[in-house]
């Protein structure tokens, strides 16, 4: 036995105690290395929590300015869509119908009421009307949303539901003028203008200063043919500030008033100049483009009127018909009449109502000198169109001015020439010489002459005219009738 005071003991107990010493120290260094670890683990977990807890910060955030942006679209106005936009409406309104929950019953109906003008914006009329049935399920009475309401259901051709809806906010709210607006509007999609005019003006005279009861005045009587008081009423909208910018409402009276300066006062310039800005106002494809390729063709810019004419149909397909008015009067004066009369066919298969139709074709007719077709097709035009004025004009051009006698008819001749020449109010030159190129074939050559310097007043613009009509003036005075001259380089027989 090796006993403690040998050497080899004593070895044995240094060895020990320093060895004791290292797992000291090793031991102490493993604490330090566990602590610092731990601490780490802490640090990076404390750094973990804070970044999760500042994301969730930020995510919050951005989703409050979401949602907050979301309510923003609960007070829109109808004008505002326009600006906003009815397809990122549309997308916030679902964002908010997903926590609707967290809504007020006043925010839930103004968020179905939003939602219900976006849909009608992008002509979704059944889901528009969908919507204002649960805003009114919220709001019973409101007038805002049962005039959406009625509107919707004037879009689907309800008329007689919408009818109903309009005349309740007139019993509810009898001194806004609100109600009556959307009545003479209602009448004036169902073509019953004397019922459109009565409630406009029941309308303007509870708030006149506002623009749209004077807008539909205007419109009530251009169609009633009351064309003076049409630009006075068109007038006043316009003074009154016309419609918001920005809507395509806005190019509307400057569109009408041009027509009026074009068709009834006879200042083809002041109407381009309404034209062009009505152009500026709603820069939407196919906005006032028939107007304007009229105003082109009247001054006898047929190539511009032409190509007018086929960019409406590129943006607007289903006005076919209403640039085949522009198009074919173009054609014939290009003398392509296979092509003029091939889209003049094409207009009554496609609607074989349609007195224009009729009417271009008859003037072809007259053009290719096939006078018996060219009048059946004149009376056809004005059975289904009594007050179209290129039918009521085509035909008494025809019936003044024939060189077969059997077609030739002086007395009709005036009758018709005299009601084209009281539907624009005697301002239109070339309807005025036509009156008096029908008291000539009538033979009163006295009253020809006198409408004829009359016409020659009016011309101002169109001087293109002048020479042409100073040659009939003295037919007149010469107790001469005029004949028809299809090859004429006047043909102002196509700008009716």
């Amino acid at each position: 036995m090796i006993g403690q005071n040998h050497p080899s003991g004593s070895r044995l107990a240094n060895s020990r105690r320093a060895m004791g010493v290292q797992y000291k120290q090793h031991s102490s260094r493993r604490n330090r290395t566990h602590v610092i670890c731990v601490l780490l683990c802490v640090l990076f977990s404390a750094v973990v929590l804070m970044l999760r807890t500042t994301t969730l910060a930020r995510e919050n955030l951005n989703s409050d300015k979401d949602r907050h942006e979301n309510l923003g679209i609960l007070d829109l106005t109808p004008e505002d869509l326009f600006v906003v936009g009815a397809k990122e409406t549309i997308e916030k309104s679902n964002a908010l119908l997903d926590e609707k929950s967290s809504l007020s019953s006043e925010q839930l109906a103004q968020l179905h009421l939003a939602r219900g003008r976006a849909f009608m914006h992008v002509q979704r009329h059944a889901a528009a009307l969908r919507e204002f049935d649960e805003a009114l399920k919220i709001r019973p009475g409101d007038p805002d949303t049962i005039g959406c309401h009625g509107s919707a259901l004037a879009s689907l051709d309800k008329l007689e539901d919408a009818a109903r809806d309009f005349c309740g906010i007139i019993d509810r709210r009898p001194e806004c003028s609100s109600g009556y607006v959307l009545m003479a509007l209602l009448k004036y999609q169902s073509g019953d203008m004397a019922s459109c005019l009565e409630y406009a003006l029941k309308g303007v005279a509870i708030d006149g200063e506002n623009p749209e009861p004077y807008f539909l005045c205007g419109l009530a009587n251009y169609y009633l043919g009351r064309f003076n008081q049409s630009y006075v009423d068109i007038n006043h909208c316009i003074v009154k500030g016309g419609f918001k910018v920005g809507t395509p409402n806005a190019a509307l009276p400057y569109i009408y008033r041009g027509l009026l300066k074009l068709e009834n006062n006879n200042n083809p310039q002041a109407a381009l100049r309404d034209l062009l800005l009505a152009r500026q106002l709603d820069r939407a494809p196919g906005t006032g483009l028939f107007e304007l390729a009229k105003c082109y063709m009247i001054t006898g810019k047929f190539h511009v009127a032409y190509r007018l004419g086929t960019e409406l149909i590129k943006h607007k397909p289903d006005e076919r018909n209403t640039a085949d008015l522009i198009i074919i009067p173009c054609l014939i004066q290009n003398n392509e009449m296979d092509q003029a009369m091939l889209e003049a066919n094409e207009m009554i298969v496609r609607d074989p109502n349609c007195s224009g139709g009729y009417a271009m074709r008859a003037l072809i007719q007259l053009t290719m000198e096939h006078f018996e077709e060219a009048q059946l097709d004149f009376e056809k035009a004005l059975v289904l169109g009594e007050t179209n004025l290129q039918a009521m004009c085509g035909n008494a051009y025809l019936l003044a001015t024939c060189p077969v006698e059997k077609y030739r008819n002086g007395k009709a001749a005036v009758q018709l020439a005299l009601k084209a020449c009281e539907k624009t109010s005697f301002n239109n030159p070339r309807v005025i010489m036509l009156l008096a190129m029908a008291h000539a074939e009538n033979g009163d050559f006295q009253e020809a002459v006198r409408w004829g310097n009359k016409s020659l007043e009016k011309l101002g613009a169109q001087k293109n005219l002048e020479r042409e009509y100073r040659s009939r003036l003295r037919l007149f005075e010469q107790r001469k009738p005029v004949r028809l001259r299809p090859k004429c380089v006047s043909w102002d027989y196509l700008r009716f």
